[in-house]
């Protein structure tokens, strides 16, 4: 996971980790912290299921909303985002999925875990131990099919 940050109004800085996801097919953010900023939230035109790798669709029901923004990572980098709106799990409430991958092509040295934007600057990636990350209790009940 990557610290970053997201523009603020009011120049407060808080730093947010980032998960990397060359598996999502877009960025996403949490909905609680897309709240802290409801001038920057709109509506999408049409709903927006989302599936999971195995095709099942997630609990958190479709997408409604998007969030456009900047975030800053430490090195200074700033990227211009637009992230779906969706839950997320509090250890990472952003998700810099694979359109992200794409545009910036980031080099990631994976033995090390660094992550480096430009030639110049790197940034060192945060490994969550699996033993501090709160464990979350997931019901999977039967669904009819319609």
């Amino acid at each position: 996971m990557l610290p970053i940050s997201l523009d603020s109004n009011d120049k407060s800085v808080s730093l947010y980790n980032a998960l990397v996801d060359s598996g999502a097919t877009k960025s996403f953010i949490d909905a609680k912290l897309a709240s802290q900023y409801p001038e920057r939230l709109t509506e999408l035109a049409r709903p927006i299921r989302l599936e999971l790798f195995d095709g099942k669709t997630t609990s958190a029901g479709a997408v409604m909303q998007k969030l456009s923004t900047k975030i800053q990572f430490e090195d200074g980098t700033v990227h211009d985002m637009t992230f779906l709106v969706t839950k997320l799990h509090p250890s990472a409430p952003v998700v810099l999925g694979f359109p992200w991958l794409q545009e910036h092509n980031p080099l990631i040295d994976w033995k090390n875990a660094v992550v480096s934007l430009t030639s110049d600057a790197q940034l060192r990636a945060i490994i969550l131990d699996p033993t501090l990350v709160p464990a979350t209790r997931v019901e999977i009940e039967e669904v009819p099919d319609e």
